[in-house]
């Protein structure tokens, strides 16, 4: 029987019969929905009636906020899907003078404050796969999340809120509006490095030690880890009877 597929919108795919029409290939263009009718081109009978959503595997965040410095490697910590999205396609950036690609790394970069947009698309030009807004600035707050803490350190090993190292969450904000900076805990596609130029300071190192960590950091747990990507990590050495224990953040 000699069959005929057509599509309702040939922008968002291409059809193609296959093996005496026992199987139909669809070769997805862009996001949309469409109707695949199966008619006989002679007797203009229709068989069948179907319709298509097609939609991206990957998206991007609407918006990412990067500390000037900062870098975003797109689509890291799906290698399969970036390996497949990447190979017929270029990154495109706005504005290159507040943000940028390393040619050597593949790394976008934050160079100044401002924002832009960044698009990958075909090769050809004639398909926009993925697309975000990238706001640069630099960091104008940063604030200590009290809630996570214990209610006290303690160096006395068998007491309830003793740890090895405390892990003190911190929060960062940015621009204007106090926007938090973008972090790899809340997002599952891309690596984000802000390299923060930030230390964690101790007014009294005899008794206790300060070391500014990001989420990297192995011995953190995933309880720990959840929506945070950096810690002032505090090591007590031993706390004298009558001492209060006060950190400065710089």
């Amino acid at each position: 029987m000699e069959l005929r597929a057509e599509i309702s919108n040939p922008n968002i795919a291409q059809i193609e019969l296959l093996e005496n029409n026992s199987k139909i290939r669809i070769n997805c263009i862009s996001k949309g929905q469409a109707n695949i009718i199966i008619i006989d081109p002679i007797k203009m009978n229709i068989y069948d009636v179907f319709m298509i959503n097609i939609s991206s595997s990957i998206v991007l965040p609407e918006r990412i906020v990067l500390n000037i410095g900062g870098e975003i490697d797109f689509i890291k910590k799906d290698p399969e899907k970036r390996a497949q999205i990447l190979i017929d396609s270029d990154w495109i950036v706005d504005d290159s003078e507040v943000f940028k690609f390393d040619d050597n790394t593949g790394k976008g970069i934050a160079l100044r404050e401002g924002i832009t947009r960044v698009h990958l698309v075909s090769k050809d030009l004639r398909k926009e796969k993925l697309a975000t807004e990238i706001l640069v600035s630099k960091i104008r707050r940063i604030n200590v999340d009290f809630s996570k803490l214990p209610k006290y350190f303690t160096d006395i090993v068998n007491d309830s809120f003793y740890r090895k190292e405390y892990a003190i969450p911190l929060k960062f904000y940015t621009n204007d509006n106090l926007e938090e900076l973008s972090n790899n805990s809340e997002d599952n596609v891309n690596f984000i490095d802000q390299n923060l130029n930030v230390k964690c300071i101790s007014k009294q190192p005899e008794i206790f030690l300060a070391e500014f960590k990001d989420i990297s950091y192995e011995k953190f747990d995933e309880i720990t880890k959840k929506d945070n990507d950096n810690f002032c990590i505090i090591t007590i050495r031993k706390i004298p009877f009558d001492v209060v224990l006060n950190f400065l953040i710089l």
